[in-house]
């Protein structure tokens, strides 16, 4: 079963806020987790097929033309597409009044803020980036906060600050060349051994059963034959 997240907690509350009609700005509740595009499949292959499509949920479509940051890019009998066009790239530089929005967490007021990303960073993986030339300011990154995210930039490391409620943020004194890293606790090492270890005794003790069972066996065939040449004997 997948590991969720209060940041997936966040994108269902948003959808649910949508398709209940209870606000036009899901996109600035989006905004922070990334999202860009909102994927409505009529034609799943499964249930609804090319030759028995069948519609989209009552009021989805409705609910989602009504937002006011959602635009329809594409629309086609298998699928509708919408673009989110108040979302943040995963990991960007923020302007100064979205920064200070970052500091606060709830959906009202993300509902009654716009948020802006000054640059887009590259990404190196799930967490890390490319090291880039940044200067003083605010770096968001859409990903859960953890204790092991830090920003490298000149050699000083900057930890990260939970943003938005549940995403990351670093606040840079300085400007230089930046790069975000991310510091496994030794704690998952030591799991992690522990586990491979467990794993270990699990597979001897499968291959020391089977040769015990032979053992007991030969055993009991060594009893009877003996039991048997001593009445011979007799």
């Amino acid at each position: 079963m997948p590991i969720s997240s209060s940041l997936d907690e966040s994108v269902s509350s948003a959808f649910s806020a949508v398709i209940a009609d209870q606000t036009v700005r899901a996109g600035r509740l989006l905004a922070p987790l990334a999202i860009r595009y909102i994927v409505v499949p009529i034609v799943d292959g499964g249930a609804s097929t090319v030759e028995r499509p069948l519609p989209a949920p009552d009021g989805l479509l409705a609910s989602l033309s009504a937002q006011l940051d959602f635009r329809r890019v594409y629309t086609a009998n298998d699928l509708v597409i919408f673009e989110n066009v108040a979302y943040i790239p995963s990991l960007a530089v923020i302007d100064e009044n979205t920064s200070l929005v970052s500091e606060q967490a709830g959906s009202e007021v993300l509902l009654s803020s716009q948020l802006a990303s000054v640059a887009p960073l590259a990404r190196s993986g799930d967490v890390e980036s490319v090291p880039s030339q940044i200067g003083v300011g605010t770096v968001h990154a859409a990903v859960p906060f953890d204790d092991g995210l830090a920003l490298d930039i000149q050699g000083v490391k900057v930890k990260a600050r939970v943003a938005f409620g549940g995403t990351s943020a670093f606040d840079l004194p300085i400007e230089g060349v930046a790069r975000i890293t991310f510091d496994t606790p030794l704690l998952h090492f030591v799991l992690v051994a522990f586990q491979a270890l467990l794993w270990a005794v699990v597979v001897i003790a499968l291959f020391d059963l089977g040769r015990f069972k032979r053992r007991i066996a030969s055993t009991r065939l060594g009893e009877i034959v003996f039991h048997e040449e001593t009445e011979d004997q007799k």
